[in-house]
């Protein structure tokens, strides 16, 4: 069974969560699925990725508790750089559709914002078929909720 996106009484795992928001991405009428996202890009690949790493040292909970604030970097890798801004683009306009505050899979997000961190994308890897960016994302507790699983 695959890790949970969110236990009950806990907080959602950041990482997890645009990990399956990022496996609805569509490029040329494919998904992308989840066997095509991850925290890191394997040095092998060759297909369309993308992967979300959660900043450190950057975010955390707010003092009552019930909010969690958190930046995560997305990087999109495909076989050519017109694509990689494609599945950009893409997964921008799901992020953002969490602007306001909204649900996915019954996890409770207060709201998704475009972002940048003060710390440099945390690769060396200068292959310019990578496109990236941040999102600030702010999520609240998954308080008397079923486990929700990819």
């Amino acid at each position: 069974m695959p890790a949970p996106l969110a236990v009950t009484d806990q907080f959602p795992d950041v990482e997890a969560l645009i990990k399956d928001m990022a496996a609805d991405v569509e490029v040329a009428g494919e998904r992308l699925g989840l066997e095509r996202v991850g925290t890191r890009t394997p040095d092998d690949r060759d297909e369309r990725y993308v992967h979300a790493q959660l900043a450190p040292g950057v975010g955390g909970v707010n003092a009552i508790g019930d909010l969690l604030v958190g930046v995560v970097y997305v990087a999109s890798w495909a076989p050519s750089r017109v694509e990689s801004q494609e599945i950009t683009r893409e997964l921008r306009r799901i992020l953002l559709s969490y602007r306001d505050g909204g649900s996915h899979k019954g996890i409770a997000i207060h709201r998704i914002t475009e972002s940048s961190a003060p710390a440099p994308f945390p690769i060396t890897d200068e292959d310019d078929r990578r496109t990236e960016g941040g999102y600030l994302i702010r999520l609240r507790p998954h308080w008397d909720k079923p486990t929700v699983y990819p």
